[in-house]
């Protein structure tokens, strides 16, 4: 209406009003040297299309709702996750996440070498701020003991692997050889009666793999000291 009393209607516009997205994320993973993974968790309204930008503390950026992203230094650490929908409509949220160091495993056993004779193996734990969460002994068992006590079964090398967890749930590994020898068991009689009545007729060393044995030479003495016998095979 204008100072003459005279009046008109303007045309009309719809205007469409959006929320701006409600930015949330998650992350599991504390540990150095090992990935941290991160999940966008922002309310959207699934009809709208938007995207997700990710600013770490080291200035590298990273897009997607789903990303690793592996720290090389414990220690407090800025991330940030943007959200801009295609309405322009965008916010924002920083965290902090709390990265620690791993822990360092390491363990003793006893004794130092082990034979077919006596093949058992004490382990003792040593790491620090730690406990084990598997010992791995290289021939096809494990056990999740602090201090286990093992027996193997045949002589060979094996490579016995300690994992430990410590409260922060990060973990290490470490590796330590184990060397089981076989003994050099030789038994020998000391008489036989040779009169073909069928026992003891014969007469011979017996031992664990003499078919290994690199030289072998065998001699029977009288009572004299005399020479009766020799083989070497």
């Amino acid at each position: 209406t204008d100072i003459n009393d005279c009046s008109n209607t303007s045309n009309s516009i719809s205007v469409n009003s959006y929320d701006n997205p409600d930015v949330d994320f998650i992350y599991n993973g504390f540990c150095v040297g090992s990935p941290t993974l991160f999940i966008n968790q922002s309310l959207i309204s699934s009809t709208i299309q938007y995207s997700s930008i990710w600013h770490l503390s080291n200035g590298e950026i990273k897009y997607g709702d789903t990303i690793y992203y592996t720290y090389n230094q414990a220690g407090d650490h800025n991330v940030s996750l943007s959200i801009k929908t295609d309405f322009g409509c965008a916010d924002s949220l920083i965290k902090t996440v709390s990265i620690f160091n791993k822990p360092k495993a390491e363990f003793t056993y006893s004794p130092a070498t082990i034979s077919t004779l006596n093949p058992n193996v004490s382990f003792l734990n040593t790491s620090q701020y730690a406990e084990p969460f598997l010992w791995i002994f290289g021939d096809s068992t494990t056990s999740s003991e602090t201090n286990p006590l093992h027996t193997y079964d045949n002589p060979g090398v094996y490579n016995v692997t300690l994992v430990v967890e410590d409260t922060n749930q990060c973990r290490s590994s470490v590796v330590n050889s184990i060397y089981m020898y076989y003994d050099f068991i030789l038994h020998v009689p000391t008489a036989f009666t040779p009169n073909n009545d069928g026992e003891n007729d014969t007469f011979y060393p017996k031992g664990l793999r003499m078919n290994k044995y690199i030289s072998y030479d065998f001699c029977v003495y009288n009572r004299w000291g005399d020479r009766v016998f020799q083989t070497n095979n």
